[in-house]
């Protein structure tokens, strides 16, 4: 069955006016049966598959993908965070359970397309209620829809689709202030945090070689300006040239913004010593 809503929301997808709320359609007609044949097969391919010795860590089940189809499953109510995270995905939430089930929904004005903008801070949520087998339809970024801190644990089936961008904006949950970006790639984190320790070790001409390639190269903004600001740290001087050469037109207006601008204050604090 699962398969078979794969191929389907191919099919789907490959409609000329294609909209991700169009994979609605694969559950309009989701009831307590088809769900049951549904989890039978899944959990039935499981038992039939050799174990990978893998732990998991989510708090969500993996369960078909197809192009920027995702299908999940996920329990509601697991309880409050500190913080509330835009999700850079499109979002379908199923309720797949036999009650109701209530969240919160926080609007940001994010803009996808320059994400390094800081947004304003998060207004009150409103609340949304899921009935039995309804959808709720999430858009990416500009919609926040609280299912861990929802009002009762329900299961829900989650499609979403693939990330509108490589970084997201964290929120204060009290406060509603926006606390900053995070990167949404597990590698291009630990490059961060690699990057991160090397500006503070002990560095020489090497480790400001292959900080440079770092800062130079197509990985993601945080990535580049993480390495840059370890150059500075161990060679300021090889650091500002980084930042003048290649930083201050590099392709990110993010990185641009901060090139030129710390370039102005080495050149206050220049002028001022």
């Amino acid at each position: 069955m699962l398969n078979s809503i794969a191929l389907q929301a191919r099919a789907i997808a490959s409609r000329p006016d294609f909209t991700f709320g169009d994979y609605a359609e694969l559950f309009a007609d989701l009831d307590a049966t088809v769900v049951s044949e549904m989890f039978g097969t899944f959990l039935r391919d499981i038992l039939a598959a050799p174990a990978d010795g893998e732990q998991i860590y989510h708090d969500e089940l993996h369960l078909a993908s197809e192009g920027d189809f995702n299908l999940t499953l996920k329990l509601t109510g697991r309880g409050r965070t500190t913080e509330l995270t835009a999700s850079e995905f499109d979002m379908l939430a199923i309720n797949i359970g036999d009650r109701s089930v209530t969240h919160d929904l926080y609007r940001t004005d994010i803009a996808p397309e320059a994400l390094h903008r800081r947004p304003a801070g998060l207004a009150a949520p409103e609340p949304v209620a899921i009935s039995p087998y309804g959808i709720g339809n999430y858009r990416a970024y500009t919609e926040i829809a609280d299912l861990s801190g929802a009002d009762r644990e329900v299961p829900l089936l989650v499609v979403h689709s693939r990330a509108r961008g490589e970084t997201t904006w964290v929120f204060d949950r009290r406060t509603g202030a926006p606390i900053g970006l995070t990167d949404n790639h597990l590698q291009s984190s630990r490059l961060r945090i690699a990057a991160r320790i090397m500006g503070a070790l002990p560095g020489d001409g090497s480790t400001a070689d292959v900080l440079e390639r770092l800062a130079r190269s197509d990985q993601t903004h945080f990535v580049r300006w993480e390495a840059a600001e370890s150059i500075w740290k161990i060679d300021p001087v090889r650091g500002t040239a980084l930042l003048r050469d290649h930083l201050a037109q590099d392709p990110h207006p993010a990185i641009r913004e901060a090139a030129r601008k710390t370039l102005a204050n080495i050149a206050a604090a220049a002028g001022g010593s």
